[in-house]
């Protein structure tokens, strides 16, 4: 019997791989370093562990976070010598609703159920846990405490991608709305922007109506982001936003707001050599020049409530990738992309209906 898989991870060391379609499930990999697919062996999970819409490992691998279906996070400590997990710790916010946007969609379900939890991400350092639900709620858990720690305020755009930055306790977030918000939770405070309306507008991305998917980071620059999402991914750097203090979380700089890459402003490589890419290239050139000298339509033209021009560099727009399943790193300055060629979602449509038309 054939099942929809929720979810799937695997932790960072190989070792463990999880799954969850209407049952959870966690299995132990045997690396050996020999040619072949390890051995692979199911270990048991308690009996409450819930299914869950989106799993995430610890840095060390140690700790499986599930962002359940039914609502909260479970964290199970895993052990490679035991043949079953010990316990599960079960994450919930504190009794009572959480406030929710006014344009959220209804919870669905019994009354009163919590919605399910679509997006979870662990800091790096395996201390926070953060978890995004149904009704735009994002969640902060402290994994110390196995308890819940803070919120952050209602979302105005359902929340697509979410991630804490290395090093710091500083989680982003990416809306629907092509938007950067920053939470920092040791704080438990929103980090405000310059940008006006409620977080940072990635102007290099209008007109994309593809949301973004992942944000993932380069260990050999943390401070830059790459927004994923499935045929395109920008490089923004976050470092020039933030100010990191020995024992403080990070802080924004009140005067600067991101290289909001737009007209002229994103360094964009789509792979092509040909006549019409000089061609873009060199209007491109022309645009930037123009704003430069303070002609055409953007010239003088400033961004949401950040003061930087909207032809302010920094950002790269790689477009060269088919539709992407996947896209990460595996070491500094490496990184994987997985991909899905278009001709193969078409082999897997269903046949076409035909309507036999009048007079024909």
């Amino acid at each position: 019997m054939q099942r929809h898989l929720f979810t799937a991870v695997l932790s960072p060391n190989g070792a463990w791989l999880a799954a969850s379609d209407s049952e959870p499930r966690i299995y132990r990999l045997q690396l050996t370093g020999q040619a072949g697919a390890p051995p692979v062996r199911r270990v048991a999970l308690p009996a409450g562990t819930l299914p869950a819409a989106c799993a995430a490992f610890t840095a060390d691998s140690q700790l499986l976070v599930l962002g359940g279906t039914g609502g909260g996070l479970q964290a199970v400590p895993l052990d490679a010598e035991a043949s079953q997990a010990a316990s599960v710790h079960t994450l919930r916010p504190p009794p009572g609703p959480l406030s929710a946007h006014p344009d959220a969609p209804e919870e669905a379900g019994p009354a009163g159920a919590p919605p399910a939890v679509l997006r979870v991400c662990v800091s790096l350092d395996g201390q926070w846990a953060a978890a995004a639900d149904a009704r735009r709620r994002v969640s902060v858990y402290s994994l110390d405490a196995l308890a819940f720690h803070a919120s952050m305020p209602p979302l105005p755009s359902p929340p697509t991608a979410i991630a804490f930055l290395p090093g710091t306790s500083l989680l982003v977030v990416a809306t629907v709305d092509k938007r950067l918000l920053f939470f920092d939770a040791d704080a438990g405070r929103t980090v405000h922007t310059p940008a006006a309306g409620g977080g940072l507008p990635i102007l290099a991305l209008r007109g994309k109506p593809e949301p973004i998917l992942r944000i993932a980071f380069d260990p050999a620059s943390p401070g830059a982001a790459l927004l994923c999402a499935q045929t395109w991914a920008l490089r923004i750097d976050l470092g020039s936003l933030l100010i990191s203090r020995p024992g403080a979380a990070a802080h924004v700089k009140p005067a600067v707001s991101l290289p909001e890459a737009a007209a002229g402003g994103v360094e964009e490589d789509g792979g092509g050599a040909g006549v019409g890419s000089r061609r873009r290239r060199r209007k491109r050139k022309r645009s930037s020049a123009r704003a430069a000298a303070g002609e055409g339509p953007g010239a003088g033209r400033d961004t949401a409530g950040g003061g930087a021009p909207e032809t302010a560099g920094g950002g790269k727009l790689v477009t060269k990738y088919g539709p992407m399943l996947l896209l990460d790193f595996l070491a500094a300055e490496v990184a994987v992309v997985v991909e899905q060629p278009w001709l193969r979602v078409v082999e897997r449509l269903p046949d076409a209906m035909y309507r036999h038309q009048f007079g024909t």
